[in-house]
């Protein structure tokens, strides 16, 4: 799965939390989840237009 998918598959992992959450640490750890993907995804997209 590349990182494009990855990022989808995290954005309704969190939609689905965002409903539901009890635990707000589990949606916390979600989101930095999230933003890891997203800096992984710039950094690649960054290489490839250099």
């Amino acid at each position: 799965m590349n990182v494009r998918q990855q990022i989808e598959a995290q954005r309704k992992v969190l939609e689905q939390m965002v409903g539901t959450a009890d635990n707000l640490t589990e949606l916390l750890q979600e989101a930095q989840k999230m933003d890891q993907l997203i800096e992984a995804y710039e950094e690649e997209h960054t290489k490839t237009i250099s």
